[in-house]
């Protein structure tokens, strides 16, 4: 028996990793939501999260300058770019566009910090654009800098139309772009369609760092084939994925299945095929995305009209199914699943997640019943569905207000949380908690896995004790409690473990527990309960502040706030003397900044306008330069 002990860092590590395994069990529960939009119609396609946590949007606008759009259309449609803050507060927006239609569908961050935005065009060379197109529709990128404003761009196809629909960043610090193409040899095309005149097939382009072409490659049959979707894979190489109704020609080297077939390409990384494979059922089967798994093979995701048959080994739910295709590193199956119920159910977009399972991004109008355990919300709500690393249904949950709302992209943060993007016709209901701009706005939404106690809290009391902080709380029951982390912050979002008390196990009488800091920083400080049950799960109290400054200090700021309750506005009646500028902050009972402003000459009143909250209680926080500091708390009520 090995009794070397370990590092308290690597025991932490050890429990935060268990305890996110098993709570991606959970269904997690809603954060925020935010919407962005003009008067018209804007959609996303692409997002990247930024080094600062914050995010880059990136899609396709026809709106002008309302809404939250700072600047007016050039042409039908435009690129559209969001930049937000880690809790989806927009810090800026960009639109780039010619004088017909242009949109946007992938961004990329560049080896010198910069980003590549890329989409397609149909505009000529002017407004944005400096290059003019080679046929109706071509791939165009730009390199902008992490404030949004553009160092370059270029465009590229053939002679007839193309529609790029993805980007990857290759190890020499270029780009490959994706997508299909209906042109011929022409423009910066230089291989022939496989298919007859007027059909399609996928089209990659390797650009170096500075937008220059090094290579391109088709590849097709006698029918239709769109790229949707492509991810690195071993040794350099590529993972090109779509749809195809072609039979065994060109580059198929398989017959098909049904009418349309999910269809996928192996390339090595100068774009050369090293084999092919196709998947369907007898009916149309379409494939939209895909994920590398850590196994080294890729799970497939679209939907599918089909019923038993072919590679497909369940019957189709109603009208379309969402439906995954797991296959090894050589395109081998290994399992298939589909989820839905009696209506229309598609899959947009899929991510292997930290657990080793994967998360589903779709939409459906069906009702509450085959694979659905929420009641409809609209016409169409978004659905996410996480399923175990063999395809097994862990949760589902679907998220909309009264009208259309379809998720686009899903994105799993580092610690377990989820953001999902898609676009929305709702107005405030539901899930929804921002009126419509338009006809479509970008909907936002962030989903945290962590849930309620799952003991009976009935009190949690910090005070200043001395020169450190008291914490006190009181369970009526408890079930399978392991133990209580003592968390604390300085900004309510960065949370260390500075303790531990053991829990009651399993308990129907009340126990009061304490815990005493004793050399808290000088300042506000945030304390929360992480409450760890025997088998690994891990849930969160409300975060409690206190000012310890006004503790151990004999200047704090002084002032009243009114109305408290409020709803849209609060009142700042200030008694301080000096003029010094302070800072402002909201946040809610578990420590979500909401709101942040700088008041400026502290010595005068204040009439704080605020956002959109729910109800309910939350804490003000004023603080100054020199530390002194004011704490409230306030209630939102409507």
């Amino acid at each position: 028996m090995n009794t070397t002990p370990q590092p308290f860092g690597a025991i932490l590590a050890f429990l935060f990793v268990s305890e996110l395994f098993s709570a991606s069990a959970q269904i997690p529960t809603k954060m925020w939501d935010v919407r962005f939009g003009g008067s018209k119609y804007d959609i996303p396609d692409g997002i990247i999260e930024t080094p600062d946590n914050g995010f880059i949007l990136v899609g396709v606008s026809a709106s002008n300058n309302d809404g939250n759009k700072s600047q007016v259309g050039q042409g039908y449609y435009d690129f559209w770019i969001i930049r937000t803050d880690a809790y989806g507060n927009k810090m800026w927006d960009r639109r780039f566009g010619g004088s017909d239609d242009d949109g946007a569908y992938d961004i990329q961050q560049t080896a010198d910090g910069n980003y590549l935005v890329s989409g397609y065009s149909s505009s000529a060379a002017n407004e944005d654009k400096s290059e003019s197109g080679n046929g109706n529709k071509d791939f165009w990128v730009m390199k902008i800098s992490p404030l949004g404003n553009k160092i370059w761009d270029h465009c590229y196809g053939g002679s007839k139309g193309e529609v790029l629909r993805g980007a990857l960043t290759t190890s020499d610090g270029g780009f490959l772009l994706a997508g299909y193409s209906f042109s011929g040899v022409s423009g910066n095309k230089t291989q022939a369609n496989k298919g007859p005149d007027g059909t399609s097939d996928y089209w990659i382009i390797k650009i170096d760092a500075n937008g220059v072409k090094q290579w391109d490659h088709s590849f097709g049959g006698n029918g239709e084939d769109e790229l949707t979707a492509l991810v690195p894979a071993s040794n350099g190489g590529f993972m090109l994925a779509g749809s195809s109704n072609s039979t065994q020609s060109g580059d198929h080297s398989q017959s098909s299945q049904g009418l349309n077939d999910f269809w996928i390409v192996r390339t090595d990384s100068l774009g050369n095929k090293l084999w092919d494979q196709r998947y369907g059922g007898t009916d149309d089967d379409f494939l939209i995305e895909l994920t590398n798994s850590n196994d080294g093979g890729f799970l497939l995701g679209g939907y599918s009209f089909s019923g038993i048959g072919g590679d497909k080994t369940q019957d189709c739910w109603g009208q379309s199914d969402v439906w995954m295709v797991k296959i090894d590193a050589n395109g081998a199956k290994q399992w298939d699943v589909r989820f839905g119920a009696t209506k229309m159910d598609r899959s947009r977009s899929v991510i292997q997640t930290l657990d080793g399972g994967y998360f589903i991004g779709a939409y459906t109008n069906s009702l509450q019943e085959g694979d659905i355990t929420d009641p409809s919300r609209g016409v169409y709500d978004g659905w996410g569905i996480k399923i175990d690393s063999n395809g097994v249904k862990q949760w589902d949950k679907r998220y909309g207000g009264t009208e259309d709302d379809h998720w686009h992209l899903v994105m799993q943060l580092s610690d377990g949380d989820y953001i999902l993007v898609g676009h929305s016709q709702s107005g405030i209901s539901g899930d929804k908690s921002q009126s419509c701009f338009g006809s479509d706005d970008i909907w936002m939404l962030k989903l945290e896995l962590i849930t309620v106690l799952p003991i009976e809290l009935t009190r949690f009391d910090v005070q200043p004790q001395n020169s450190g902080a008291l914490l006190e709380w009181t369970t009526l029951s408890e079930n399978g409690s392991n133990y209580f982390a003592i968390q604390r912050s300085l900004d309510a979002e960065t949370f260390d473990s500075i303790g531990m008390v053991r829990g009651a196990g399993t308990s129907s009488i009340a126990h009061d527990y304490s815990y005493f800091d004793e050399n808290p920083p000088i300042t506000t400080v945030y304390y929360r309960l992480k409450q760890v049950d025997y088998n690994g799960d891990c849930k969160f109290s409300v975060v409690k502040a206190i000012n310890l400054q006004s503790a151990n200090s004999s200047h704090t700021l002084s002032y009243s706030v009114y109305p408290n309750p409020a709803t849209n506005y609060l009142v700042l009646e200030s008694r301080e003397t000096a003029n010094t500028d302070a800072d402002l902050e909201i946040r809610n009972t578990v420590g979500l900044l909401v709101f942040s402003s700088t008041i400026e000459d502290a010595s005068n009143s204040q009439h704080i306008q605020l956002p959109e909250l729910a109800a309910g209680i939350y804490m003000l926080n004023i603080k100054n330069a020199d530390g002194a500091s004011f704490l409230s708390k306030i209630f939102i009520s409507k």
